[in-house]
């Protein structure tokens, strides 16, 4: 494959306004070489226009090849780079550990590291965005140039594509932070490409109820719960099951148990206290046999029904009385996700229940892997399995014919442009049963794309991309089901409602000291299945994280600025609002200025330890969060120098004031506490602060 590099600019074609006078030393560092005859005799044609304060440039190929533009080196006229980095973020340009991050973490991509495909310089009195029209197959390239920020973007051309062209627009805006993402919002509006949630609504008048709803995963959709037999009664349930006579329906359970869930029913009535391990292999190995459908809960429950109430209301966080609690504690509006989907049919009655109390309720599904039939049940999970024909014939080939392995090593991953039929056979069985409303489907907004080159369904990541949108629009479409997915970028913004990952993305994947039991940032097992640690355990955030996923100095409600009144945006699932210990009040000031909604992750136990505070973040966003869903935000300003008090507006309505600091800050009038958040209204002028509780 031949390679092309088409150098930095070698000279200005146009000076554009940038507060009266735009440098031109810049212009000649940054925008595109003037003449096309720069590039005769190569495999490359440049077309390149220019109106008002923007330049359209297509550069097209012949053949097969790459290409490096834009080239940006550092430069003192750059104060800092606005990266589209999940939420958004702002990096000055000399910031030597934000250098340091980017450069380790190069090269990245345009649909997958970024949730939106441009990036921005911050200018002395303008801004200066390229937006990437064609978002595939190109990779940034972050430098360190005695000591400031440089960057250059490479495009591959590649043979799976019938036009070969990389097209970037590239715009002279405001100074102003978030001048570049309402560029890149007006952009898409022009081309008819931004979906407003008021239509998505119009279209499937459910989706209201994200609108001032906290989103939970729910743990715990086994068959029985420990909680459902009372603490002082388990030792004589015990008893009764372990001498249940033979050829009786206890008998029958009993000896169907695992070797450690029977040994835990012997032990368990001489222990001294019926501990939260004991009594947890018992229920998960009786619900394990009953997943066998040999025998039902309610022939247990008709045997032993003086431990046992009806098993319509056993569960964890799958069950009727964790629905209660919420509706007890005030939670009148909530987006319920199950881990996943095997054992709800059980017990339908708990999605209907939710249906009734006005909650979103659906489960996590993946179509990004594809396992073996056969493969050790260790390492496979019930969402990659699809059978042998799919397995043999469904895989995303390389272009020397291997597969290469999906998500951990395991496996493939799957074609979307062959799963449908598996996507439909899975959900329509599931939805026969239970009445699910919403659904969450992993890694489809996320953006990471495939070349497909298997003879049966090859694809370029453009038509990777454009499958993955059926499907997701599919959920809504066919069974009106209020439809989320991990990351909610950019492209993916038209079909979905809710997105897992803007706000804090996946992080620290390789990180030891995550990983490893005896550290004090340790994650979590994901064990036990009603309450894995891994979600459940609170710790402190590892060094090292903070400044890049946290930090309010250098976070920008890009995303926002962009989809506010599109997607409703929250966390990745495994770092939660309740996730770090330390970054809790951060979270919950940044959600309120921001105006996303809290995530959490939840069963019966977690919720009597977090219920006062998810009340009380709940009474203060719900009631803005159901009318800011359907506004844009319209402004944003840093208050102080070191940028630790921040303002948002939304349409003309509703402003916010976050106060990062240790220290009050008087906005007004109206003094707001240090780690406080204050709303307004701005046509009443009513105020409201709100203290997160420290943890």
């Amino acid at each position: 494959m031949n390679s092309h590099r088409l150098a930095a600019v070698v000279a200005a074609t146009f000076a554009l306004a940038c507060s009266g006078a735009y440098p031109q030393s810049l212009t000649d560092q940054y925008l595109p070489p003037a003449a096309p005859d720069l590039l005769e005799g190569q495999s490359f044609t440049l077309e390149y226009s220019t109106g008002g304060q923007s330049a359209h440039v297509v550069i097209t190929s012949e053949e097969p090849g790459t290409i490096t533009w834009p080239v940006i080196p550092a430069s003192p006229e750059i104060k800092a780079w606005i990266l589209p980095l999940a939420e958004g973020h702002f990096v000055p340009a000399d910031d030597a550990e934000w250098i340091e991050n980017l450069v380790d973490r190069s090269p990245h991509d345009t649909t997958a590291s970024l949730s939106m495909p441009w990036i921005a310089l911050d200018l002395e009195g303008c801004t200066l965005t390229y937006i990437f029209e064609n978002p595939f197959d190109n990779e940034i390239t972050f430098e360190n140039q005695d000591g400031r920020l440089a960057a250059r973007v490479t495009h591959e051309f590649k043979d799976n594509w019938d036009e070969l062209e990389f097209p970037i627009t590239v715009v002279v805006g405001d100074d102003d932070p978030l001048a570049p993402a309402r560029i890149y919002r007006q952009w898409l509006i022009d081309r008819g490409e931004f979906v407003s949630m008021a239509e998505k609504i119009e279209v499937l008048p459910r989706a209201e109820r994200l609108l001032g709803a906290a989103q939970i995963y729910l743990f715990g959709n086994q068959a029985l719960a420990r909680e459902d037999i009372p603490r002082r009664e388990w030792p004589d349930f015990c008893r009764a099951l372990a001498t249940a006579e033979e050829g009786s329906m206890g008998h029958r359970v009993f000896t169907s148990l695992s070797d450690e869930a029977h040994q835990q029913v012997l032990d368990l009535p001489s222990a001294e206290w019926a501990d939260n391990h004991m009594t947890g292999q018992i229920v998960h190995g009786i619900s394990a046999v009953f997943a066998e459908g040999e025998i039902t809960p309610a022939e247990l429950q008709a045997e032993f029904s003086e431990f046992l109430d009806d098993p319509s209301t056993w569960g964890d966080g799958y069950s009727t009385k964790m629905l209660d609690a919420f509706a007890e504690a005030g939670l009148d509006r909530l987006l319920l996700v199950l881990d996943g989907y095997e054992g709800t049919e059980l017990r339908p009655n708990v999605a209907a229940h939710a249906e009734e109390l006005g909650h979103l309720l659906g489960s996590y599904d993946s179509y990004h892997s594809i396992h073996r039939p056969d493969a050790d049940p260790e390492s496979t999970w019930p969402t990659a399995q699809f059978g042998w024909e799919a397995w043999e014939t469904g895989g995303v080939m390389r272009a020397d014919g291997t597969y290469g392995t999906g998500f951990r090593g395991q496996g493939r991953h799957l074609s979307p442009l062959v799963a449908m039929p598996l996507v439909e056979e899975r959900v329509n069985g599931i939805l026969e049963t239970v009445p699910f409303n919403a659904w969450f489907v992993d890694c489809d907004a996320y953006g990471e794309f495939f070349d497909d080159y298997h003879p049966d369904h090859r694809a370029n990541q453009r038509q990777d991309m454009e499958a993955r949108l059926e499907r997701m629009a599919w959920f809504a479409e066919a069974n009106g089901l209020v439809v989320g997915s991990e990351g909610g970028s950019a492209y993916a913004a038209p079909v979905i409602h809710y997105a897992h990952g803007i706000m804090t993305p996946c992080f620290g994947w390789g990180d030891a000291r995550l990983r490893d039991r005896d550290s004090e940032y340790f994650l979590g097992a994901y064990y036990p299945p009603d309450g894995p640690h891994v979600f459940m355990d609170q710790v402190p955030l590892a060094p090292g994280y903070e400044r890049f996923n946290y930090d309010p100095r250098f976070r920008l409600p890009l995303y926002q600025a962009v989809f506010h009144d599109s997607v409703v945006a929250t966390h990745w699932w495994g770092y939660h609002s309740l996730k770090f210990t330390d970054q809790i009040v951060t979270n919950t000031l940044t959600e309120m200025l921001y105006q996303v909604a809290p995530l959490y992750a939840m069963n019966l136990r977690e919720f009597a330890r977090h219920r006062d505070r998810m009340v009380a973040t709940h009474e203060f966003f719900s009631p803005l969060h159901r009318e800011t869903a359907l506004l844009p935000l319209t402004d944003f300003e840093w208050l102080t120098e070191d940028r630790l008090v921040q303002r948002t507006v939304y349409g003309d309505e509703i402003a916010l004031v976050a106060n990062f600091s240790e220290e009050v800050f008087e906005f007004g009038g109206t003094e707001i506490p240090a780690r406080s958040v204050m709303s307004e209204r701005l046509g009443s002028g009513e105020r409201e602060v709100f203290t997160p509780a420290e943890p």
